[in-house]
């Protein structure tokens, strides 16, 4: 529809047909935001399985095993600084426990 078209046809519809057609567009425009955010959160969520799966397929214990030093290292980056904290606590924990059982 044309501009010529849009304005006879809001000549033909006046003031009452007008504001019923904003008032219609108006609801249109605030379904289809209502619909966005869920599409996006569904978008996100089967992004998130997936990476979930990536994420476990690398981490189980035969493929941590067969990976090399620089490997791991690039993996526990990758996981990002919280991953690399927990690990680090654990070896200090590992350590604590076989230095004292070691001793006694």
């Amino acid at each position: 529809m044309d501009a010529e078209e849009r304005y006879d046809l809001a000549r033909e519809l006046g003031p009452q047909g007008r504001r019923r057609v904003d008032s219609l567009l108006a609801e249109m425009n605030a379904e289809d935001a209502a619909k966005d955010p869920e599409a996006e959160n569904a978008q996100r969520v089967e992004a998130a399985k997936k990476a979930a799966r990536d994420l476990s397929k690398k981490l189980n214990f035969d493929a941590l095993k067969e990976m090399s030093n620089e490997e791991r290292v690039g993996l526990v980056a990758e996981l990002g600084p919280a991953f690399a904290v927990s690990a680090l606590i654990v070896g200090t924990c590992y350590w604590t426990l076989t230095a004292s059982s070691s001793s006694s």
